[in-house]
Order: structure tokens, then C-alpha cells, then sequence
């Protein structure tokens, strides 16, 4: 998403403040909810909420395929936070609960994933 901004913005017409809505509504949702969906994953189980975090992200990704309009697309970017906000706060207990082998390895690919994807929201930020 994060390179594909400029083209988006080109290709639906949205001005700059618009995509930059696009690109931070994601972050900012999945922030706020982390911690609301730690708790939620600990009462209805991890499986249960990365599953559903997974459809909610896959048919928001769906509708901002589909967008036509910078409103559509930031609306589609914020669900796209909440199914994020989902599958975060589980993937890494679920690793641990269900890999049978090197865990330090798949721990480390994990973090090693996960940094790199804040490394390009900077890169993105700064540019």
C-alpha cells in the first residue's frame, strides 16, 4: 500500500491530505484497538479473532480495491486497522502455541516481518 499511495492518489483524483488519511487511518486504528482485542482474543480465544481479523482485513482489502472515491478508500483503510488490530495481538501467541520446532528462528522471522513493515511507514512518513 505504501507504494502504490502516489498512484492512488493520481488514479482517483483525492489531494494530498486525502492520501495522506489513506495511508495513517490504518495505523491509527490499529493502534487504538490492540489492546481491546488482546482482551477480546484471552475471552473468545486467539484462533477465533485471528480467523475473523483475517476476513474483516480481506474484505476491507476487497473494498478498497474497489474504491472510487477517497472516502471509500480511508473508510475501507480503517476497517483494514480493525482486522489488523485482530490478527496482531494473536499471531505471536499462536506461533508459540502451536510451532513445534525452532521457536527462536520463528520468533525471530516474526519480529524480523514486523519490523520491517514499520521501517517502510517511516521511510513513507519521511518522504
Amino acid at each position: 500500500m505504501i507504494v502504490a499511495v502516489p498512484s492512488i492518489v493520481r488514479d482517483i483524483g483525492i489531494d494530498s491530505k486525502q492520501g495522506r488519511w489513506v495511508q495513517e487511518i490504518y495505523a491509527l486504528v490499529l493502534a487504538a484497538l490492540l489492546l481491546v482485542n488482546g482482551r477480546l482474543a484471552d475471552q473468545f480465544g486467539q484462533r477465533r479473532l485471528f480467523v475473523t481479523g483475517v476476513a474483516i482485513f480481506a474484505a476491507a482489502s476487497g473494498l478498497a480495491g474497489l474504491a472510487d472515491s477517497g472516502g471509500v478508500l480511508i473508510g475501507a483503510r480503517a476497517v483494514q486497522g480493525v482486522g489488523g488490530a485482530m490478527m496482531l495481538p494473536t499471531s505471536l501467541s499462536l506461533l508459540n502455541a502451536n510451532f513445534r520446532g525452532e521457536r527462536g528462528l520463528a520468533f525471530g522471522i516474526w519480529a524480523r516481518r514486523s519490523a520491517s513493515q514499520r521501517r517502510s511507514v517511516r521511510c513513507w512518513a519521511a518522504g
